[in-house]
């Protein structure tokens, strides 16, 4: 009798296990085929590239908005310049009457350009002058902008600016030409590299 009734139980326990089993079986299909029926249509070639075509590249700077022009910056200085002759001023040696080149100021600002105080070529860009390069180990060809030109009030009266007007400059701070036959003294130290400076044409400087 005890036998009997330990079979009876073992038999209702293993139908049981199996009821139990196939009903996760079937939860786990529906819920695969679910998952498959729920996966979005394949994208097409065409859908493909207009999404690529409106991709635009981000720059650090777009978070600021869209630039407006005019207003007031502000900046520090350590000592300011008492007159408006480059000449009489102690980075001379940089200045023709403006820059040549400037920082690319749109660099980001994890680059090289804003951890040292030198600038350092790769992040030259170009303000008066449009384009450069060393011709060899002692003679750097700048080339000038055509459209720069002198404020339009005498005696310049707007004319375009040219290499001419670079080559004076050095001739009157290193006494190579121009009338110009003894160097300054305050700039012998800082211009000790330079030889002379030459027009090649009207917007070609050379710097020997």
């Amino acid at each position: 009798m005890k036998v009997n009734w330990f079979f009876g139980l073992l038999v209702l326990s293993l139908v049981a296990i199996t009821l139990f089993v196939s009903c996760a079986t079937s939860e786990t299909t529906t819920s695969k085929t679910t998952s498959i029926q729920s996966t979005p249509k394949s994208v097409t070639s065409t859908q493909v590239s207009t999404t690529a075509s409106t991709t635009t590249k981000a720059n650090w700077w777009d978070k600021f908005g869209k630039p407006e022009y005019g207003g007031t910056i502000t900046l520090g200085a350590g000592q300011i310049n008492n007159a408006f002759d480059p000449y009489n001023w102690m980075t001379a040696q940089g200045h023709h009457y403006d820059l040549l080149w400037n920082p690319d100021w749109t660099a980001d600002r994890s680059s090289g350009l804003f951890s040292r105080r030198l600038w350092v070529p790769e992040y030259w860009v170009g303000n008066v002058a449009e384009s450069w390069e060393w011709e060899d180990a002692t003679t750097l060809v700048v080339r000038l902008r055509k459209d720069a030109t002198w404020q339009d009030k005498a005696p310049m009266n707007g004319r375009q600016f040219t290499a001419d007007d670079v080559v004076f400059h050095y001739d009157r701070m290193l006494g190579t030409g121009n009338g110009f036959t003894t160097s300054d003294p305050y700039f012998i130290g800082r211009s000790d590299a330079f030889k002379n400076v030459t027009a090649r044409d009207k917007t070609t400087v050379v710097y020997h």
